[in-house]
Formats: C-alpha cells, structure tokens, sequence
C-alpha cells in the first residue's frame, strides 16, 4: 500500500522549551555538523524504506509533506534541501495548492528572507509560525527564544509574501499559561486575527510526564489554571475566532475556509503516512513503528547499516484500532465513523454505549447521523472524560 502523507522529524532546538515533549535536543552551536550527519541519515532511510518495500514504487506523488520538529528552520536549508531532493518533494514545487501542501514549522528567530526563499523553492507552501503568544511574560514563562515583536515582524513578512505567492500562513498559540489574563489572551487572539494568518492552532497548556515544567508544578513552584479558567479561555478563542471567519474544525485547529492542515487531516483519518528521522512514527498497509528517540543511535543505525525502528504489533489489535479511531475521530469536526467498524463489533459497541451517546445528544455535548458520532465544541471541553467512558 502507497502513502500519499509524509512527517520529517528535526530534532534541533536552540533551547528546549520546558512544556516540549516532542524529541527535541537543545543543539545551537554545532547545529550544522550534527546536521549534515542526522539528515544524511535521514537520506539513507528513505532509500531503505524504498529498498525493502515499505515504500513501493511507483514514487509517490506526494499529496502532503511536513517537515516538524524541533526547529527545522534552525538548520541551514541545503540540509532540508538534501531530504526534499531525495525523497522528490522538490518535483512537486509549484503545484496547485489543493493538490499539495508542503508544510513547514519555523520559529520566528530563525526564519530569514534568504531561508524563506530556499523553502519556497524545496515546495514548501504552508509555514507553521510557533509564536505562543504575542505578550512578552508569556513568552519569558514559556522560555521562548523570540519576544513578541519579532514574532509579529515574521508574520508580516509571510502574510505580505502570501500577496504574490501561493503560500498558507498557520501559527501555534498557548493558552492557560500561569499568569496569563484572560484579556492577555483576548489580545494574542486579536492581534493573530488582525495579522490574517490562515490557519490557527490553540493548545491548553499541558503538563506531560517527565518534562521540567510538570516537574515545577509536582515542586509547587508554579500553580496550574483551574480547569473553570481553562475552559473560559478556549471558550473566548472558540467565540473570537469563530465570529471572525475561522471554522472550527478540530479542538485546538481553526482555519479559513479551504485552508484546513491538510497533513494533520489524513492522520486523523488514519490515513496510511511515512515518517522519518528520530523519533517518527510510520503508519503503512496495517503496520506501525517508529524510530528510536535518539538522534545518534538513530544515525549511526543508518552508518551501519541497522534498521532500529521498533514495531507495535499491539497497536494492531482491533481494540487498539477502535480505540485510536474514537481517539482522533472525536477531536474533529466530522466525528468518527461508525460505519466503518465491522459488525458485530458496532452493534455491541452501540449496545454498550447507546444510552450513554443519547444523553450526550441530549445535552447538546454530540451529534449522531448516518453512523457519525461527533462532539460539539461543547463537548470538547469534555473530550477527555467522554473518550475515556467510551473506550
């Protein structure tokens, strides 16, 4: 089975923010030998995967590519340009936008006009901006390497590029930050529509195992948001984005019409996707793996001449397929499909479940037609609670 979708992982970051749990390592100053090296490796992956049959030919006609990570655009772009080439992202450059969508994540100190040239020319049309916030104490919180005016300067320049070129503009924000005013965060929201970006991605700050600001909160050096102030502030981003044109088609996405993330939307289909580089996860023809989260081992793997990807056979058992189906399907828009459980198995899953989904109708927190269960909005604010009943 072909894959139209493809993940680049870098692991390189000017500094690890303390929220991050993404495989990231904090790599400034050698960035470019080490890169040179891990994306070489990158390069020989490919070329593995093409080998073994993982990737049967004919070459893919990529529909989506995203580069992550990391900080790809701390790297020089003849590294990304080497894995672009390679892979035959750069055959695709110029294509119509709804045919394909190359995406890239930059961070607003590292992207310059020379950079945005050569990503232009590798096929990159969609730039992912990690601002955060566009108030500076937020930012000092979050670590963050920019402040919020040179956060704001490079969203100017890519909104002005977008007047000549066929390009989309997304940017991440946090929300439930220590600290952050309810009208701090009405003000990054405000700022982020003015700006004109296509594409807003609005995260609840989380607090996941093993990273160090998990580790200041167990301290108590810091006081989480009550889960009341949490949900008022995605209600606000929920209202503010919707009133301003934005659909609201994931818990944390919003996007002009026709300027959805494309990439992500397969994945949350479960579309069949290749992933490459440390710490990237594949999904192919019913099999899943990833590579090892560690760029050296992941590397000197490739050198000798080692696969390390690592399989997960349990993710294919059939009560991990229902339950990463509920898992992303409830996240968006569209719900998931019942419809495509066999049977027995949905009619005891509705038997099970039934009373329990119409109360939810009932309460307006879902929606059910022609065998496709979704949450409203409201029911997002319930998604953890709702998916765990229902898993």
């Amino acid at each position: 089975m072909n894959t139209a979708h493809l993940y680049v992982h870098s692991p390189f970051c000017r500094r690890k923010c303390p929220y991050c749990d993404f495989y990231s390592v904090r790599q400034a100053d050698t960035v470019d030998n080490d890169a040179r090296r891990y994306y070489a490796a990158v390069c020989r992956e490919w070329d593995v995967r093409r080998r073994t049959g993982d990737m049967p030919p004919p070459h893919p006609a990529w529909r989506t590519v995203f580069f992550g990570g990391g900080t790809p655009s701390l790297v020089p772009p003849e590294r990304l340009e080497a894995v672009a080439q390679a892979v035959g992202m750069t055959e695709r450059a110029g294509a119509a936008r709804d045919a394909f969508e190359g995406t890239i994540e930059i961070n607003p100190e590292s992207l310059t006009p020379e950079k945005m040239s050569a990503y232009r020319q590798m096929g990159f049309n969609r730039f992912s901006v990690g601002i955060q916030s566009f108030h500076d104490a937020d930012l000092a919180f979050l670590e963050r390497v920019h402040d919020a005016e040179q956060g704001r300067k490079v969203v100017e320049m890519l909104t002005r590029q977008r007047e000549t070129e066929a390009i989309s503009v997304s940017m991440d924000l946090i929300y439930a930050i220590p600290g952050q005013t309810p009208e701090r965060w009405r003000q990054t929201l405000t700022q982020a529509i003015d700006l004109g970006v296509d594409h807003i991605s609005a995260y609840g700050l989380s607090y996941y195992e093993g990273v160090e600001l998990t580790a200041r909160r167990d301290a108590g050096d810091i006081r989480p948001v009550s889960d009341e102030e949490d949900a008022a502030l995605f209600e606000m981003a929920h209202q503010l984005l919707i009133e301003a044109g934005y659909e609201h088609y994931e818990i944390s996405n919003y996007a002009r019409p026709g300027r959805r993330c494309a990439h992500n939307a397969a994945v949350w289909r479960r579309e069949a996707y290749l992933g490459l580089g440390a710490s990237a996860h594949s999904c192919i023809a019913g099999r899943r793996w990833h590579n090892p989260p560690d760029w050296i081992v992941y590397s000197k793997g490739f050198e000798t001449g080692q696969d390390t990807r690592i399989f997960d056979p349990e993710a294919e058992a059939p009560e991990s397929i229902r339950a990463e189906r509920l898992l992303l399907g409830l996240r968006t828009r569209e719900g998931v499909d019942l419809g495509q459980w066999p049977d027995p198995e949905r009619a005891q899953w509705l038997q099970r479940h039934g009373e329990w989904i119409e109360e939810l109708i009932r309460d307006g927190l879902a929606q059910y037609k022609e065998d496709r269960l979704a949450l409203t909005w409201q029911g997002w604010l319930l998604y953890d609670t709702i998916l765990e009943r229902l898993i």
